[in-house]
């Protein structure tokens, strides 16, 4: 039977393949299959069609029911033709890390190479004689990955086949194999004592003379039994009944308890992040019209988009709550998405705290391990609760009827690399239109696409205007740094209103956050003899200082250098640190808390440096939130979600460093990550809280209508009103939409030459799109490759679906690939590019 199969390669539509008889196969199935000398993993999507000429065999098929349903296909079709790219790559992207298998390459030595061969090899072929340099230098297998990486260049299949004709080296492939269940010890009552309650009390009586410890052991095993009769893991009961592994041996000895093997669960929580049940608290008057309004759509199974603009602290996540209790009541699940990782500890725990085991826990820093237990569990409808960052949308969920897009203004939402370059909030309403349900879009400060869309009338709009609790709005000053800067007002980057302020909160057992978007020590490092900078020698970028550990960082490639004290250009030890990131603030504001009040501070670091190790995000919260820590310092990870009550101080850094970006979104993401860190602030009722911006520029408008509070009034509707007219006049977003095509290659004249190809074949000018000329970014190298984009503006009145633009865009990369393309030259499209540059 030919069935046809979407396989994870750009450009290529679904192949079809010949399946055996007998063998059963349905639409939304992983099967294996051969491309070439691969074996790649692909998911059906046609069964019976029509045959082609010399198909290929299934080598095997990977599941007896299917991963994919047919909505979930329907999406990820709908998204790759939004996006331009592969069927295969938004099913891979969809699919859950650690369920691809994927075939790997490895390389053998086979004979060895004379001298006089391999003077040969270098003057005819240089590139084969660097291959085979580095693989007799491994000295045993190498992966074709590494080779690429080693060489830096993604072409050596050419020179490895011509090896292996040579005899000199061979080739085989192997399958990566997908994770499989812990299994753990565990034990049971036997039927003899746990049917027989006098034989259960004579058992106690002698135990409880002879064995105590074993008596223990048998309570909480007896306990568990009656409790629900699972099989409890041996370490548990150990660790409940504070005895060792050899108590519970010697039961099981005794013939007490049956032992058998089970799953390990995997702690997806850990200890709650200051989690309480929050269900029973009363609803405000706008908190219970938006639940009316979001229960009214999802019983009526509607797609409805809806925005929910509250203020920071006003029980948006109430409300989610109690939309979600509405579609659990009626058989539904839900999905709700967050922004950042770092969103799920606190999130998690809160829906947890109300909705128990119904819960699923779904992000990139769980092991496949983890991961596979969360995805079997939704899979035994055993969840009816996903949360997740932006790929939790693509979570096959049975009977959704719900999606949550919380703080959806977020940037994060959009992914860069690799394709599918797809923006999680459009993605929810797009699977929201196709299985006809509810999406709720919520924030503090909509991005100025949802706003627009309100205003087209294609969204529903809900306000919730005032805090929960009776809260009060914090107080918001502005620091003129420039002032403070004359008057030497100042410990490093902190003022000392800053700092009295933090001291005042330590004093009355408080907590503060000090906010700055901006990890490491400092941005760069500069000898102030001969003025050179340390650059990434892969990226056209400086290299970040990072004091702990001691090392020279580049945050594009992640290439690592040992911190040298002296100039490596001119040996000089007078090197200066330029800029400030938050493990400078943190020693700044120690070393400053000491000096000026005789205080040592507790402070705490959130970046993507502390929180690494698994576990050490809620363990650093968790610390904050019970007082253990004084203060957290932190980026973007602490500017949004977090509700912890004891803060009531949020200091501001520097709010120039976003204001003032050569980005048309500067004013607008100022203004979201301004008001979203300053919603951490006072966010209980009697503990009135207080914020400090630093600013060199407090006069700036945004700054202003910051620091004038969180309200949904006029003031801030004649702000996004006037924004939307200069963005209109200029055709920017929301009113087009911006498609970069990006062209990287390791030859900077390569990455030149195709880019002015594409130039040529995309039409500069119609009624519905201009294209601009050959732009250079502003980092032009980033991983040993040159960049060159070209961006199309696409009027969406003219154009509102972009079909129009996209088709255009087709048929130029049709033309590009089947004339011009190179193995040596990368082109991608990336659809409403939020980065330009």
């Amino acid at each position: 039977m030919p069935i046809r199969v979407a396989l994870p390669i750009p450009r290529l539509e679904p192949l079809t393949y010949e399946v055996n008889d007998g063998e059963h196969v349905s639409i939304g199935m992983r099967v294996l299959v051969p491309l070439g000398a691969r074996v790649l993993t692909g998911t059906v999507v046609e069964v019976d069609s029509e045959p082609v000429a010399e198909m290929r065999s299934v080598l095997e098929v990977l599941e007896e029911t299917p991963t994919f349903s047919r909505e979930l296909l329907e999406l990820t079709k709908r998204v790759s033709e939004y996006y331009l790219c592969s069927w295969g790559e938004v099913i891979a992207a969809a699919l859950p890390s650690g369920m691809k298998p994927t075939s790997v390459v490895h390389i053998h030595r086979e004979r060895p190479v004379s001298a006089q061969e391999m003077t040969l090899i270098r003057r005819r072929a240089p590139k084969r004689a660097a291959l085979l340099e580095i693989i007799d230098e491994i000295r045993g297998d190498v992966t074709l990955a590494y080779l690429q990486k080693r060489l830096k260049h993604t072409s050596v299949a050419d020179q490895l086949q011509a090896l292996v004709r040579d005899g000199y080296i061979s080739m085989s492939s192997t399958l990566s194999s997908a994770p499989s269940a812990r299994m753990i010890r565990a034990v049971s009552v036997a039927e003899k004592y746990s049917t027989n309650d006098h034989d259960l009390r004579e058992l106690f009586d002698l135990l409880d003379k002879r064995a105590p410890k074993q008596s223990l052991a048998l309570a909480v095993a007896w306990m568990a039994h009656k409790s629900g009769g699972e099989p409890m893991p041996v370490a548990e009961i150990a660790r409940q009944a504070d005895v060792s592994v050899s108590v519970i041996d010697a039961l099981i000895e005794r013939g007490v308890l049956d032992v058998t093997q089970i799953v390990k669960r995997p702690d997806i929580h850990g200890a709650f992040v200051q989690a309480h049940k929050e269900s029973p608290v009363v609803l405000t008057a706008d908190q219970k019209t938006a639940v009316d309004r979001i229960g009214d759509g999802i019983k009526s199974q509607r797609f409805n988009p809806i925005l929910l603009h509250g203020v920071t602290g006003s029980g948006k996540t109430l409300v989610y709550q109690h939309a979600i209790q509405c579609a659990q009541q009626l058989g539904y699940s839900s999905i709700v998405l967050v922004p950042e990782i770092s969103l799920t500890p606190q999130l998690g725990d809160r829906f947890s705290a109300v909705f128990g085991e119904r819960v699923a826990i779904l992000h990139s820093r769980l092991s496949d391990v983890e991961r596979l237990h969360q995805i079997n569990r939704i899979a035994r409808g055993e969840v009816d609760i996903v949360i997740g960052p932006r790929s939790a949308i693509f979570c096959s969920v049975p009977k959704l009827g719900l999606i949550v897009v919380d703080e959806e203004h977020e940037a994060s939402y959009k992914q860069d690399d690799p394709a599918p370059r797809y923006h999680g909030r459009d993605v929810a309403i797009i699977r929201g239109h196709i299985i006809g349900c509810p999406v709720i879009l919520g924030s503090a400060t909509p991005s100025m696409e949802t706003l627009h869309n309100v205003q087209q009338k294609r969204y529903d709009y809900l306000t919730i205007r005032d805090r929960a609790d009776n809260a009060v709005p914090p107080i918001i000053r502005l620091v003129d740094m420039r002032q403070r800067r004359k008057s030497a007002s100042l410990s490093g980057s902190l003022s000392h209103d800053a700092i009295d302020a933090v001291a005042e909160r330590i004093r009355r057992g408080e907590g503060a956050i000090v906010f700055l978007n901006r990890r490491g020590y400092a941005p760069e490092l500069q000898c102030r003899d001969c003025g050179h900078t340390p650059t990434c020698p892969n990226c056209d970028v400086s290299l970040t200082y990072h004091r702990m550990p001691a090392t020279m960082r580049c945050h594009y490639c992640g290439h690592s250098d040992n911190h040298v004290a002296a100039c490596t250009m001119c040996g000089s030890v007078d090197v200066h640190e330029l800029g400030t990131g938050t493990q400078r603030i943190e020693d700044e504001l120690k070393t400053a808390l000491r000096e000026r009040h005789g205080i040592d501070g507790r402070i705490g670091r959130v970046d993507a440096d502390t929180t690494t190790r698994k576990g050490a995000l809620r363990h650093l919260l968790n610390s904050f939130s019970g007082g253990d820590l004084d203060v957290i310092v932190g980026t973007q990870m602490i500017a949004k979600g977090l509700d912890i009550s004891r803060v009531t101080l949020v200091v501001v850094v520097n709010a120039d460093r976003t204001l003032h970006m050569s980005d048309f979104r500067a004013s607008e993401r100022t203004f979201q990550l301004l008001t979203q860190v300053a919603g951490r602030s006072g966010r209980a009722q009697g503990r009135p809280g207080e914020v400090i911006i630093q600013t060199s520029t407090p006069e700036h408008p945004v700054l202003q209508l910051v620091s004038n509070g969180e309200k949904i009034d006029a003031t801030v509707n004649a702000w996004i009103d006037d924004e939307m007219l200069q963005r209109r006049e200029v055709g920017y977003p929301p009113f087009t939409r911006f498609i970069v095509v990006e062209i990287t290659a390791m030859e900077q004249r390569q990455s030149e030459e195709h880019a002015q190809i594409l130039y040529a074949l995309i039409p500069s000018t119609s009624e519905y799109h201009t294209r601009s000329e050959v732009v250079v970014p502003t980092v032009a190298w980033v991983r040993n490759h040159h960049r060159r984009l070209i961006i199309v503006r696409n009027n969406k009145a003219a154009d509102p679906s972009g079909q129009r633009c996209r088709a255009l865009l087709r048929s130029a990369l049709d033309s590009y690939f089947q004339k011009y393309a190179s193995r040596d030259v990368r082109v991608s499209v990336d659809i409403d590019a939020s980065g330009l540059l």
